[in-house]
């Protein structure tokens, strides 16, 4: 489903209708065809699956698909430079989810969910989403490398 953008007098740029706030919520909402990411104000849970599928299907600027490692404890790429595998930034992350998905939050407005839409991700985003606790129920979508 394609999302309808409308923008405030203030200048924010929000989706407001519930079927698109509720196909955003089940990542079945595209916007300028980058799916819609509820970076804030809804389950992280399924928001840190979203983001790791993506990773699982993606490849990096290689072209490589990304892996999990045990020695570097999470997820890798290959260094475009020195074609070695290297542990994937929290700021390499962040620019990856920027480059994929249209970033937003989930508020409440008047009893009613808005979707805000937002120019970066939230502080320590990428940090939370690098905690070994999300590693674990995200592995089976990757290969290990050792």
């Amino acid at each position: 489903m394609r999302a309808t953008v409308e923008t405030s007098r203030q200048g924010l740029r929000a989706i407001v209708h519930t079927e698109q706030i509720a196909a955003a919520k089940k990542e079945d909402l595209e916007l300028d065809n980058r799916k819609v990411l509820i970076t804030r104000g809804h389950d992280l849970n399924a928001t840190v699956g979203i983001i790791y599928r993506e990773f699982a299907r993606r490849p990096d600027q290689t072209g490589e698909s990304f892996k999990f490692s045990k020695e570097k404890r999470g997820l890798i790429e290959i260094d475009p430079l020195w074609k070695q595998p290297r542990r994937l930034t929290t700021k390499a992350m962040g620019e990856y989810i920027e480059s994929w998905f249209a970033r937003c939050e989930l508020v409440s407005v008047s009893g009613r969910e808005v979707l805000i839409l937002v120019d970066k991700l939230p502080a320590m985003f990428c940090h939370v989403l690098q905690q070994s606790k999300w590693l674990a129920p995200n592995a089976e979508f990757f290969v290990w490398a050792d």
